[in-house]
């Protein structure tokens, strides 16, 4: 065996490596604007890949016992390639939004449709590479020992490029042709390698290279419907800004990143119904002087504008970890006309680290569908927050929820949970009934409240500013929340919590999804 052959090997090690793990993080981006990204989206993905991983270690290894040539590695390279480029154009042209399952099901189904036969090929490369590698049995240990320690650098270089530069810097589809594209020129060695094969060689790789080149520029295309006025993949998420034309609130625009709608802004006059985003007046009757305000996720930054409209003297300040995001807004949703600080990192992150104090924060951050961030929804980060409030100062939290009893297991875990903390507090639900999939919005002083709850309900409706949320005030002593969690660090099942709700809304907003974005 020559010192080139030898260490062809090795490099098939490495990139198997590379690959797989490589795959494995694009995947769960790329399945993200089809289903969302949430506990269901990873468990999915990861378990795919390792079940793909898993069936194709046996095979590889059933497949190098009775062929030991390198043509046989060659050839599953060439299927490696072949499935890898196939991943990303299969997500872009097949609808999975019909699929007629719940969510985690369909986050399961499209995961196996899409990354188990690519797992399945980068799963037998390690086997047969070994089989041809090793050059006894006497020094099998050694030599499986190092081609794995080859195989793990190869993929944490795939964790680390892929995490840190290659999503942000080309996207998740172009990295998946790219690697695949590495995985065909080495294919491309391993069948033609002879000498008179060496013009054979040149005309497969012609081809191949044409091949990809064509592939790049579908998967590089946006596929979006005429709706899509703008798309770009970020480090976070596909973010699209979208024309809708609804009749309950006439024309807007929407931000969606990945899956997730994560706000609406109208772009007429016409009526419509109220949104929690704006009930900045409601604060003031709470506490007066209102001087500093912050805001938990930007998106479309709709609420901490209309905290600058109606307190125009005040400090407003914003947690959003995407600055792509705030770029959107500033193009899109007339941002620069605001004097808005933004700070671009995780709001835990941001909290630990302040000093700053302030007399109202407000919690507005969805992870994916409809799913508050479970870090953000605990009793410590609740009591985080509740130690940066001024003397009297607020934090409200807004969050999906159903009232229904059967369906409330969210909304009564996130009040027991607010409610230890703030034990102060009001309730606000915006929806015409408790079974609607509705925002509600948690508001808790660390001071006493100016009145109950029910003289609350009448100095809303007697003040002009506040009158038409007074209907939104709700009344929480018909609610037991003695069966609900209290969510912590150690213990926050949002995405259990909220599955009855996911359950019944995912196949609408599917509907709604894929008629503006597909």
């Amino acid at each position: 065996m020559t010192i080139l052959k030898k260490y062809s090997y090795v490099a098939v090690s490495f990139l198997a490596g590379f690959s797989l793990m490589t795959f494995e993080l694009i995947a769960a981006r790329l399945v993200a604007p089809l289903v969302g990204s949430s506990v269901f989206t990873w468990t999915s993905v990861i378990g795919t890949v390792l079940l793909g991983l898993s069936f194709g270690s046996i095979a590889g290894g059933m497949l190098a016992d009775y062929y030991k040539n390198d043509k046989v590695l060659g050839y599953v390279l060439l299927l490696s390639a072949f499935s890898v480029f196939m991943t990303p154009i299969l997500a872009r042209s097949a609808d999975f939004t019909r699929v007629p399952l719940g969510m985690w099901a369909t986050t399961l189904v499209v995961s196996l449709a899409l990354f188990l036969i690519p797992s399945f090929f980068l799963g037998m490369l390690q086997p047969i590479a070994l089989k041809l590698y090793a050059r006894s049995f006497f020094d099998i240990g050694k030599e499986y020992g190092f081609l794995s320690a080859v195989w793990s650098l190869g993929s944490i270089a795939g964790v680390f490029l892929t995490g840190f530069y290659f999503t942000a810097a080309i996207g998740t589809a172009a990295t998946l042709t790219n690697v695949g594209f590495l995985l065909f020129l080495l294919a491309v060695y391993f069948l033609v390698c002879e000498k008179r094969y060496r013009v054979g060689r040149f005309i497969f790789a012609i081809v191949g290279t044409a091949l990809f080149l064509v592939a790049l520029s579908f998967v590089t295309r946006s596929h979006a419907s005429s709706n899509v006025v703008y798309e770009k993949e970020t480090p976070y998420y596909l973010a699209r800004v979208v024309n809708i034309d609804n009749m309950d609130i006439g024309p807007a625009k929407a931000l969606f990143l990945d899956f997730d709608s994560h706000s609406v802004e109208k772009t007429s006059e016409a009526s419509g119904p109220l949104f929690y985003t704006a009930m900045a007046p409601v604060f003031g009757v709470i506490k007066n002087d209102i001087k500093k305000i912050h805001v938990i996720g930007g998106g479309a930054y709709t609420l901490p504008k209309r905290f600058v409209d109606y307190y125009p003297n005040a400090d407003v300040s914003v947690t959003e970890i995407d600055p792509e995001v705030t770029r959107i807004a500033e193009e899109y949703f007339n941002l620069d006309a605001y004097n808005i600080k933004s700070f671009h990192e995780d709001a835990r992150l941001y909290f630990a680290r302040s000093r700053e104090t302030y007399d109202v924060v407000f919690g507005d951050a969805y992870n994916s569908f409809i799913s508050v961030p479970w870090h953000l929804a605990t009793r410590e980060f609740t009591r985080e927050i509740r130690d940066h409030l001024n003397p009297g100062g607020i934090y409200a939290i807004n969050f999906i929820s159903s009232l229904d009893p059967e369906k409330s297991d969210f909304f009564i875990s996130m009040l027991k949970t607010f409610s230890r903390e703030f034990p102060h507090h009001y309730v606000f639900v915006f929806g015409d009934t408790p079974s609607r999939i509705q925002n509600v919005v948690l508001v808790g002083t660390n001071g006493s409240l100016p009145e109950t709850s029910d003289n609350f309900y009448h100095t809303l409706k007697n003040n002009s500013g506040t009158k038409q949320f007074a209907a939104f005030l709700f009344d929480e002593k018909s609610i037991d929340i003695s069966s609900g969690i209290a969510l912590t660090d150690d213990f926050a099942p949002v995405e259990k919590l909220m599955s009855s709700t996911m359950a019944d809304y995912f196949p609408r907003y599917v509907a709604f999804y894929s008629s503006l974005v597909k």
